[in-house]
């Protein structure tokens, strides 16, 4: 078993044992209509997710454009460890609307597919904080982009045997795309100092309160475009 295989297993077993933790629940991310307004019990927030190859955006997706899949994207809310999955974006750009409950989400998995197609990344290191609505408007949270390099080598095992390994390497990035009018915004952080798999599984099961202040700390209302964001 190659060692990309082997990490996607093994980030495949940790997804599941966050089903399993107390209290989780998997819950769909609903659609926000265009008029729809933020609330307390749910958050509008829009931004884009693409996926980029070689530097060419494969939006728009389907049969009708790259032939790269739809992109959607599945989270755990650090609060209470519920899962949210994500409907498909906009197949034309990548664009979404959705509402959602304050809270931290780390994004889990992005893409489609098996654990071994390079449709479906597991475990990309995003950060979503959505802070409470403070008024009607939607919370700008920016254009996340996997940003892919396809690669064609060949590996020695330490055995002595070699073999030809293609894929693609992937690396998120987040660009703030907001525009004028003075709405807020709490960008997509790119987080790699937060734990995945069993480590996250089990800071949520022993010091939740000190993972939910490491990763977006008190979730105060989200910063208006053109102002300074922390994040």
């Amino acid at each position: 078993m190659s060692t990309g295989l082997a990490q996607a297993l093994a980030g495949a077993l940790s997804l599941a044992a966050l089903a399993l933790l107390p209290g989780c629940a998997f819950n769909r991310i609903p659609q926000a209509a265009p008029t729809q307004p933020s609330g307390a019990q749910a958050v509008v927030v829009e931004g884009r997710l693409n996926h980029v190859i070689d530097g060419r955006l494969q939006a728009p997706y389907g049969r009708a454009g790259s032939g790269w899949p739809v992109p959607r994207f599945t989270a755990a809310r650090l609060q209470d460890g519920s899962a949210w999955m994500s409907p498909e974006v906009s197949a034309a750009d990548g664009g979404f609307r959705w509402a959602l409950p304050p809270g931290d989400y780390l994004v889990t998995q992005i893409g489609i597919g098996q654990i071994w197609d390079d449709t479906l990344q597991t475990w990309p290191r995003v950060l979503l904080c959505v802070p409470p609505a403070t008024g009607p408007q939607a919370v700008h949270v920016g254009h996340l982009r996997m940003e892919g390099t396809r690669y064609d080598e060949t590996r020695t095992l330490s055995t002595g045997t070699s073999y030809r390994a293609r894929g693609i390497r992937w690396l998120p990035r987040v660009v703030d795309e907001a525009g004028p009018g003075g709405g807020p915004r709490r960008l997509m952080q790119v987080r790699p100092d937060l734990p995945t798999g069993d480590a996250l599984a089990q800071a949520l099961q022993q010091d939740r309160e000190g993972l939910l202040e490491r990763s977006c700390g008190p979730l105060a209302p989200a910063p208006t475009v053109g102002t300074q964001s922390p994040g």
